[in-house]
């Protein structure tokens, strides 16, 4: 989603929430893959919400993660995963055949 729709969603409901109380989960895709992210979380910030992201980890940098705390980030959630036969395990899917799993 481009940043200014996201903007725009948010100024669209600012009158009905108090932003306070009001917790912004970025998510996946991978959120660390936008060039935008400080960015929008600094927007968030100015906005008065508080904001986190759900990450794999895997670009997650002492440098990412202090030039992120400057932008106001509040909450970090890491997603683990396992080896492919435990991952799907734990997602309730079964392996049909070869490389092709099902719910």
């Amino acid at each position: 989603m481009p940043a200014e729709d996201f903007y725009r969603a948010l100024d669209q409901v600012k009158d009905t929430i108090d932003p306070h109380k009001t917790m912004i989960a970025l998510t996946g895709g991978e959120p660390l893959l936008r060039k935008d992210l400080e960015s929008i979380g600094f927007n968030l910030y100015q906005r008065g919400f508080p904001w986190g992201i759900v990450t794999n980890g895997m670009n997650l940098t002492r440098q990412k993660l202090d030039s992120l705390l400057n932008a106001g980030l509040r909450a970090i959630t890491v997603s683990l995963d396992g080896l492919e036969d435990s991952h799907n395990w734990l997602r309730g899917m079964t392996k049909v055949t070869g490389m092709h799993w099902k719910r």
